[in-house]
């Protein structure tokens, strides 16, 4: 199927069979064929064109599952595989777009050139991912390192560094900041960046002892050390701290230079990785090519690569110009030839600077895949990727699997102090990826409250933490309970001239109404309607004052959009539970509970559980319940070992 305006002029489409074919891996159903257009040797076109292939009737029957089902391109060398968009078996039929014609097949592909198809996606976006904290740290450090030791006379790196780290983690939910940012208004984004700053100092103060004592200075600007606070006491520390961090950067004149770092680090981001499209285009720039992905130039030549990008290069621009119009509250038609010009030269620049990052950073994501391939692999030995099997429901994509996979490995080596190998034996202080292969799979067959038989066998497998020895009766006790009501962040969102926010705090009950107060603007579909709004409550029940080493910690929460009145606005809200960096997760391995458009903002509850596990003389961990809509709410609670009873 083609779309209007596919090609710049009229054109005769050919279609032809393949006959001689061959891969390792991958089996054909039916024969590849080769599409292009008479007179042609590479064709790129302007809209995406779909192809559907038809599956031979005497074929359909070996197939067994349809996430089997790759489509292939051939480069000239060999086939390269991807999704299709649709697969129906029922029907016999495989669906996918392409932007450039060339041949074409669809077949089912090997378990283990599908992990190495899922290790390199893996790859790519676990760099993408660090990377972007890596820059916020880079981009920042400096900047923070002025502001502290003017406002505070602290000149040390590292304290700079773990607050900076932890900002970083922090990325998804501190949409305020990012807004300001891309928005240019100076003096929002530095009360934002320090309102932000600010809680990770007081909090890092109140639970690391190491903090305090490199920024005692911040705890003598007010008097009082962080962990003799009172809840009025943390809020006005907060405004104190975030007050003096907004001053310094305002009126030492690096607001500006701070907002660039930000706008830089949060705009919209034009590698999408996991797009096929964008994979290929940069492959071509890396590389050069002679006919692959439809492209012909030189390697590095951007000026060639953008020319024969055509239908993707009109796609980023259209995504581009939207965002921007939609960011400053205009209409696409309000724009002039000169502003979209302008537009488009930024995203060139932009795609062009990602590019070149990607290739210096390439080694990195070779390493990434070995490493993704060794563990996927491993996965694979031991069974742990069978569909039905360990909780997954038929119908749960690999993907999707794997993701869970390594969700749980994630869960299992916070519980021990061991370093990680993909080696199948370990050293000294080592734990390998074979004894955590046995560790999830107790994990999924456990069926106890707080995983007791997984912990167990932690444990006798010698992965445990080790915690120093103690005498007597010690428990966890809770000491101390955090508010994070975050009204001064509430506050600076509430300046918008278009959102109002309504949050709601208590321990354990959390709602927020978000409302549009801009004008109703029926030139988009659908329209902006003013007093549209969502309102997203979660409840969850209390943790316990004292937890034993052996005690399961059980916590029930649930999320529902109790009022939805949203035209243009596609809001959502998620809430779940951490201890320490942990998540807790359901007998499942659900996390998050959400309640959003792509699930029709239907209601979500589960219950999560954990276990402490013994501990040693003051040492502290923490439960926090977090809710999230528009921004954050939660609640933390602090324990510390100690003997029961004791004051």
């Amino acid at each position: 199927m083609l779309p209007e305006n596919t090609f710049d002029e009229n054109v005769v489409i050919s279609i032809e069979n393949i006959s001689d074919y061959s891969a390792d891996g991958f089996r054909f159903l039916g024969e590849p064929v080769s599409v292009g257009v008479k007179g042609k040797e590479t064709v790129r076109l302007n809209q995406p064109a779909t192809l559907k292939f038809k599956i031979p009737n005497d074929q359909l029957s070996s197939i067994e599952k349809e996430e089997d089902v790759f489509a292939a391109y051939f480069n000239g060398t060999e086939w390269e595989y991807f999704h299709p968009d649709s697969v129906n078996l029922s029907e016999g039929t495989v669906e996918f777009t392409t932007y450039h014609f060339s041949d074409y097949a669809v077949g089912q592909l090997s378990r283990q050139e599908q992990l190495k198809y899922y290790a390199q996606r893996m790859a790519t976006n676990t760099w993408a991912k660090e990377d972007q904290e890596k820059n916020f740290v880079a981009k920042f450090e400096g900047y923070l390192n002025d502001t502290l030791a003017d406002a505070y006379g602290i000149e040390n790196k590292e304290t700079t560094r773990k607050i900076l780290q932890s900002m970083a983690k922090q990325i998804p939910y501190m949409g305020g900041m990012f807004v300001s940012a891309a928005n240019g208004d100076e003096l929002e984004f530095a009360e934002n960046f320090s309102s932000a700053a600010g809680k990770i100092i007081l909090d890092q103060m109140k639970l690391d002892g190491d903090f305090m004592e490199e920024s005692v200075t911040i705890a003598s600007t007010y008097g009082k050390m962080a962990g003799d606070m009172s809840e009025d006491d943390y809020e006005e520390a907060l405004k104190d701290i975030a007050k003096g961090l907004a001053t310094t950067i305002i009126s030492k004149n690096i607001a500006g230079k701070m907002l660039i770092a930000g706008a830089e680090i949060i705009d919209v981001a034009i590698t999408d990785w996991k797009d096929k499209n964008i994979e290929d285009a940069f492959s071509a720039y890396k590389n050069g090519a002679d006919g692959e992905h439809g492209y012909n130039l030189d390697a590095g030549d951007f000026e060639q690569l953008k020319l024969q990008m055509r239908g993707i290069s009109h796609k980023i621009y259209s995504d581009g110009i939207n965002a921007y119009c939609k960011r400053n509250k205009i209409s696409n038609d309000d724009l002039t030839e000169e502003e979209e010009e302008n537009i488009r030269r930024e995203i060139d620049r932009k795609l062009k600077q990602e590019f070149d990052n990607r290739i210096a950073k390439e080694q990195d994501v070779d390493k990434q895949k070995e490493y993704h391939e060794k563990i996927l692999k491993m996965f694979e030995d031991r069974g742990l990727l069978e569909e039905g099997s360990f909780g997954y429901d038929y119908g749960i994509t690999l993907e999707d699997r794997i993701e869970r996979l390594y969700l749980v490995m994630g869960q299992i080596l916070s519980h021990t102090d061991k370093k990680f190998t993909t080696s199948t034996t370990a050293g000294e202080g080592e734990i390998s990826i074979e004894d955590v292969c046995k560790l999830i799979g107790v994990w999924y067959s456990d069926r106890t409250n707080g995983k007791t038989q997984y912990f167990a066998k932690l444990k006798e497998m010698g992965h445990a933490k080790e915690e120093k020895a103690t005498s007597g009766e010690y428990a966890w006790v809770l000491t101390e309970v955090v508010d994070g009501s975050n009204d001064s962040e509430w506050d600076l969102q509430n300046l918008s001239e278009s959102y109002t926010y309504s949050p709601s705090y208590g321990r354990g009950a959390y709602s927020v109404t978000t409302t549009y107060i801009g004008e109703s603007d029926d030139y988009y579909d659908p329209p902006y309607v003013n007093g549209e709004s969502l309102t997203v409550q979660a409840n969850w029940s209390t943790p316990p004052d004292v937890i034993g080493k052996d005690d399961v910690v059980s916590l029930s929460g649930t999320i529902t959009a109790t009022a939805n009145t949203q035209s243009a606005f596609r809001w959502s809200g998620s809430t779940g539970a951490w201890i320490d960096n942990t998540r807790l997760s359901t007998e499942d391995g659900k996390t998050t509970f959400e309640t959003n458009d792509g699930n029709n903002y239907e209601s979500q509850s589960g219950t999560v559980t954990a276990s402490f596990g013994e501990g040693s003389e003051g040492a502290k961990r923490v439960i926090e319940i977090y809710f999230f809509s528009s921004n954050k709410l939660f609640t933390q609670y602090v324990y510390e070992w100690k003997a029961v009873g004791s004051n």
